[in-house]
């Protein structure tokens, strides 16, 4: 159950700032990517920005939620760590889509896809499977 406490917590900060990365400053994003140059025209960038800024508000509630949940009993009030599995398993289908689709190159976004990966790993191992519920 600890395992599961420090994993959400974690990962509920690392989308709580990437959240307010989306908020504060959406223009050095693709250069978090890997992007060099801009790529994007004035127009573009502008709904990009607001995409951006819409995502950003979705990945802090997502973190919040992640970290509020954790300090429950995943076996009374599972819902905190189903949604982090979800959302770990909808970002990784995400990303490998984009790579696939050929919008970014793995080498821009290896890490991402590495720690989701992990976390993901993480709440399939820690998370409370009926046959796992004595050690609760």
């Amino acid at each position: 159950m600890r395992n599961l406490r420090i994993a959400m917590i974690l990962y509920g900060a690392i989308q709580i700032s990437e959240g307010f990365l989306m908020w504060l400053v959406p223009n050095n994003i693709p250069s978090y990517i890997g992007f060099d140059e801009p790529f994007l025209s004035a127009d573009a960038s502008s709904i990009i920005y607001y995409i951006l800024a819409i995502a950003g508000a979705a990945f802090i509630t997502g973190g919040c939620l992640f970290i509020m949940g954790s300090f429950n009993n995943p076996w009374r009030n599972p819902t905190p760590v189903r949604l982090a599995v979800l959302w770990s398993a909808l970002m990784l289908f995400g990303q490998i889509y984009a790579v696939t689709r050929g919008y970014v190159g793995f080498g821009h976004v290896w890490f991402n896809v590495i720690i989701t990966i992990i976390f993901l790993i993480a709440f399939l191992v820690f998370y409370p499977w009926p046959f796992n519920r004595k050690s609760l």
